[in-house]
């Protein structure tokens, strides 16, 4: 989802809408009981294209909740492979299904995802995100041929655990890295059941752990679209700014840090504001000495807009005693003195 802003804002802590609420579990990757070096029970591997690589098999990795994960170790696909394991024994249609990843090395490709509705080795959707391309992707395969359905510019580390899912109802598709929706597509090309499994590419060596599905009714997120609210006949909604908060530092072409100084109850720092590489904006509140001590940031002077809808996501803190707030205010305030004529401020 957009988020569009309008008018100049300071946000004190950015995050993310919990996901939509699943039902109960029907199927997940059962690796405690399988041997390091081998492929989990019911589990196969296949390939799209020829060549070397797509050796699957699960490995050690005490990062993860049991100690293990089912990984693609060989070093050896050429850039048109498609490495994939599947759970035989499964057959879904419409799903949500979550999978952590890693991406541990790659010269040609990383990372990887999940396979859904997968027919056979030439047939099946796939979401997958590239930590080397720094992309999230989501492609339909069909008769061996890759066709991309829909892309999103994402960066997040290699060697770091992720956790992608996708909801499938009908022929609607949703990707979520995290709890964010990146994707929203539609697509009734493989109609009907079909298996789950992973899907790498070329030498990416990738791993994954955590595989869970449900299939009662999977809950799509309207998009930021469905949410605004009704225009006047003819009339339609036009997003004219946004920050996904992407990458690991501020935009200061979008936003300005309040300078270090005291303020009402308080002090602001700049050391109080970060961005966390996983697309939010991050504001902590700690004591500085005896200084309680956060931080602010403003559009102010970089976007000003007298009319509009404002969308964001906004988690607060729990613990009692801390003033975070998102505003929206007038250019001129603090100018006059007297806050209804400065403009006034809308907290939330």
């Amino acid at each position: 989802m957009k988020r569009a802003i309008a008018g100049w804002v300071a946000v004190v802590l950015f995050g993310a809408l919990p996901s939509p609420s699943v039902a109960a579990e029907a199927f997940h990757l059962a690796i405690e009981a399988a041997k390091t070096g081998e492929l989990p029970a019911g589990w196969s591997m296949a390939k799209t294209g020829e060549g070397p690589g797509g050796v699957w098999g699960v490995v050690e990795d005490a990062t993860t909740p049991g100690g293990k994960a089912l990984a693609q170790t060989s070093d050896q696909g050429p850039n048109p492979l498609f490495c994939l394991c599947v759970a035989d024994g499964t057959s879904f249609k419409d799903l949500d299904l979550t999978v952590s990843f890693k991406a541990v090395a790659g010269k040609l490709d990383q990372g990887g995802g999940p396979v859904w509705r997968y027919k056979d080795a030439n047939n099946y959707y796939v979401a997958r995100m590239n930590p080397l391309e720094d992309n999230y992707r989501v492609y339909k395969v069909v008769n061996g041929k890759r066709t991309q359905l829909g892309s999103a510019d994402v960066k997040r580390p290699a060697g770091e655990w992720h956790v992608l899912r996708v909801v499938h109802k009908n022929d609607q598709i949703q990707c979520y890295l995290g709890d964010r929706l990146y994707l929203d597509v539609k697509d009734d090309t493989l109609g009907g059941a079909g298996k789950v499994g992973l899907w790498t590419k070329a030498d990416a060596q990738t791993r994954f752990a955590g595989l869970r599905l449900t299939t009662a009714a999977p809950s799509l997120q309207q998009s930021s679209e469905d949410q605004l609210p009704t225009t006047p006949a003819g009339q339609s909604w036009k997003l004219v700014w946004q920050d996904e908060f992407d990458g690991d530092q501020l935009d200061t072409t979008k936003w300005t840090p309040r300078p270090d100084g005291k303020r009402k109850g308080g002090w602001w720092s700049q050391k109080a504001i970060g961005v966390d590489g996983k697309g939010n904006l991050v504001i902590k509140t700690f004591m500085d000495g005896d200084k309680p001590t956060d931080g602010c940031i403003t559009t102010q002077g970089k976007f000003e807009h007298s009319f509009g809808y404002y969308v964001a996501r906004v988690q607060f803190q729990s613990q009692p005693g801390h003033w975070s707030a998102f505003w929206i205010t007038g250019p001129g305030v603090g100018k006059v003195g007297d806050g209804a004529r400065d403009g006034c401020e809308i907290d939330i």
